[in-house]
């Protein structure tokens, strides 16, 4: 039978998860970069310290019965606060795949062939370079592109974090390689010509 004490500690670790593992690398944008505001975090971040009030609180409770009942609260509570939290990092690691893949595509399509985007990729990733989506972004293949989007549809309806990590692990240096030859042939605003209308004296 777990003792009270070992109920206090486990409701401490969890409450720990919670901000080691969730919060504090959200806020500082650990999680692939992504950023998170003030007002996204204020809800997680309250119900967050009224587990650690109710972790601190049930010494004040009357019997061991109501204290194992309120740690085990705590607990159930802070996992399901994990789910939650996981939830709304895939939320933002989609949006994030969503931006990046066209990105890509775009950066790709001003190599004039996938040999020498292999050469300007780094060694890491040249080593994971046939991979589905390089075969999206370099081949186009229609049915490639088909599969992907089925696979990628998948992913978004069962959160996975996992498949969604490597999927960024994947894109993020691939689209920081491509980034330099697209920004290279997109026109330069500050070398725009100035039309002004014809004057007489022109």
């Amino acid at each position: 039978m777990t003792t009270i004490a070992e109920l206090v500690q486990d409701a401490k670790n969890e409450i720990s998860n919670v901000k080691n593992i969730y919060l504090g690398p959200m806020e500082s944008k650990k999680i692939h970069d992504i950023p998170w505001t003030s007002t996204e975090l204020h809800g997680f971040k309250e119900r967050t310290k009224k587990l650690e009030q109710m972790e601190e609180g049930h010494t004040a409770a009357a019997s061991a019965q109501e204290k194992e009942k309120t740690l085990h609260d705590v607990i159930k509570h802070s996992k399901e606060l994990m789910s939650e939290l996981d939830d709304a990092i895939c939320i933002k690691m989609a949006a994030k795949i969503e931006d990046l893949i066209p990105k890509c595509e775009s950066g790709v399509a001003k190599i004039p062939n996938g040999l020498h985007a292999r050469r300007l990729l780094g060694a890491n990733q040249r080593k994971d370079f046939p991979n589905q989506i390089a075969k999206f972004v370099v081949f186009q293949d229609l049915l490639v592109v088909n599969s992907y989007k089925k696979f990628y549809e998948g992913l978004k309806s069962k959160h996975s974090r996992k498949d969604l990590d490597s999927l960024l692990d994947k894109l993020i240096p691939m689209w920081a390689a491509l980034e330099p030859v697209v920004e290279a042939e997109s026109p330069n605003k500050d070398t725009v010509l100035e039309i002004k209308p014809k004057t007489g004296r022109q």
